[in-house]
């Protein structure tokens, strides 16, 4: 019984199982990403609109309550614009290479599987420098990855 238990911790706190763990968790985000129909997960729709509304100005605050925008709260005392800010840059470049809005979803939800993806890796960073041993941080990032939630909202905000 050890021995199956030495193998299968030494699996675990592989380098492999981490990089396997990582793969499966960024193809199984990127499919839903692809394949999903807009608006899917909670709130993308409330989301893309408030980017869309950032990338008609180039400053990071609304002055003044946008026309036509009384469905995204009151922008203008929002304390949450920097992602719906930033993520308007990437907007704003796609739309330069097309007008198709499917396109540019799946291109702002593939940004956002990268960002989350980031996430991840530096978390796992951050709990290896804490002196959590590589087993227990590779195992965490599975069970974490495998929450049926987690891949959808991997793609969206």
């Amino acid at each position: 019984m050890s021995s199956l238990y030495t193998k299968t911790y030494r699996i675990i706190k592989s380098r492999l199982f981490y990089l396997l763990t990582i793969l499966l968790f960024t193809a199984q985000s990127v499919w839903i990403a692809v394949s999903a129909r807009f608006p899917m997960a909670f709130d993308e729709a409330y989301h893309v609109g408030i980017i869309r509304l950032y990338a008609k100005q180039w400053g990071p605050l609304f002055l003044s309550q946008p026309p036509n925008s009384g469905m995204y709260s009151t922008l203008t005392r929002d304390p949450s614009y920097i992602h719906h800010y930033l993520m308007s840059f990437p907007y704003r470049l796609v739309g330069q290479f097309t007008t198709n809005e499917m396109y540019q979803i799946i291109a702002m939800r593939l940004i956002n599987v990268a960002l989350f993806v980031l996430g991840i890796v530096l978390f796992r960073k951050l709990l290896l420098r804490m002196g959590v041993g590589r087993a227990v941080t590779n195992a965490a990032i599975l069970f974490f990855t495998l929450v049926p939630v987690v891949p959808l909202l991997a793609y969206s905000r």
